[in-house]
């Protein structure tokens, strides 16, 4: 007897994207792979975002629609939406995205391939020059990756598929917002080795609406996501001397920021802003990026 394949749960959260939510859920329910079960949940729309999903969840049953009568937010509603899931894998995709049809009966085989993998992932960049796809990394060599090579855990919830028993073993998304993805993979890369896989295999819509477009009117984020990837840097596995070496370049990349949105700019409320949610004195940005004398006479005794 065939043994039946694993369910996969495809959580599509939604908040105001009538424009959009019947490609997006349309596009899984075209996947080759069919076991599969598709919980939109909504985050109290104010536009016809609910009743585009329910009318689509009465012609397929494979569709259940949750409704928030209150507005959660982004990472509270992917966790509802999870709590909903009873699939051995979990496989987020934006209301705003596209699924391609191959997309999930490949993150599917390579999961199955790699049982100890966390989760796995892709990204829109090119392929990998050293070896082919699907490349799984230690949490060591994941770390190493990522703090001193070229980047790992920017994938986001759209780009991965998780096992649901380590989503739920690391409980889930904290509620940081801007970031609260980031936090998740490297969350459970300190735990488990992740998979790379092929990349494009989700289409990525750009638009002004989005959280990433909000974020980059925020400096003051960087300095947030800076303290959240220094926090993750020692607690990874990599070496005292990695860390340090590390920890050098997140300091100067962050001064960096600082000089741009907030010296450079003239922004005395940008500058001393990111200065303490980085928790930088003037001292450290001395010390991690040098800066012409006007920055002592702009801060003034800013610490």
């Amino acid at each position: 007897m065939t043994a039946q394949p694993p369910l996969v749960s495809v959580l599509i959260t939604a908040y105001n994207r009538q424009q959009y939510i019947r490609q997006a859920i349309s596009s899984v329910l075209a996947s080759t792979y069919q076991h599969i079960e598709v919980i939109v949940c909504d985050d109290a729309s104010t536009d016809d975002t609910l009743a585009i999903a329910r009318q689509i969840a009465q012609m397929d049953a494979r569709v259940t629609v949750l409704a928030n009568p209150q507005n959660l937010g982004d990472y509270a509603n992917r966790n509802k939406a999870a709590a909903a899931a009873t699939g051995k894998y979990l496989k987020y995709l934006d209301s705003d995205d596209y699924i391609y049809p191959h997309s999930i009966a490949i993150l599917v085989a390579y999961m199955e391939q790699h049982p100890d993998a966390g989760y796995a992932f892709c990204d829109n960049a090119v392929q990998d020059n050293e070896q082919p796809f699907p490349v799984q990394y230690s949490p060591a060599e994941a770390f190493k990756k990522h703090f001193l090579q070229d980047g790992l855990f920017y994938a986001g919830p759209g780009g991965t598929i998780i096992r649901r028993s380590v989503f739920v073993q690391v409980q889930g998304f904290s509620g940081k917002r801007f970031f609260g993805d980031t936090e998740l993979l490297m969350k459970i890369a300190l735990l488990h080795p992740v998979l790379k896989v092929q990349p494009a295999l989700i289409w990525w819509r750009i638009h002004q609406e989005q959280e990433a477009a909000q974020e980059r009117k925020q400096p003051v984020i960087i300095a947030e996501r800076y303290r959240l990837m220094s926090s993750f840097l020692q607690q990874s596995p990599l070496s005292p001397a990695e860390k340090k070496k590390a920890q050098l370049v997140l300091d100067k990349l962050m001064a960096r920021n600082i000089w741009r949105y907030g010296i450079a700019a003239m922004h005395i409320g940008n500058t001393r802003a990111m200065l303490h949610a980085a928790g930088f004195s003037v001292t450290d940005l001395r010390k991690a990026f040098y800066i012409k004398n006007k920055v002592k006479k702009m801060l003034g005794t800013a610490s």
